[in-house]
């Protein structure tokens, strides 16, 4: 079986969350490239996700942006893990 991977525009976005939340866990952010994150730090990053997207991808009537909507996409690859176990 085929281990999913980030795009290339995923680990651009996630290292930009990173960057700009939280510039001394970028340790966790490499770790998490080669998968070496447990359950709790997976949920930390989910967090910096999800307050990204509260902040920058949803428009003025509440509606997901294109970036959003990245977001999200970004949000279920990271959490997919939490969820199938």
């Amino acid at each position: 079986m085929r281990k999913e991977k980030l795009s290339e525009d995923q680990i651009c976005l996630l290292r930009g969350i990173f960057l700009n939340k939280a510039p001394s866990s970028l340790d966790l952010f490499n770790r998490l490239l080669v998968g070496g994150v447990n359950k709790n730090e997976r949920l930390f990053v989910c967090e910096l996700i999800s307050e990204e997207f509260c902040e920058a991808g949803i428009n003025e009537v509440g509606e997901p942006t294109v970036l959003g909507i990245a977001l999200e996409g970004l949000l279920d690859f990271i959490n997919r893990p939490n969820i199938s176990h």
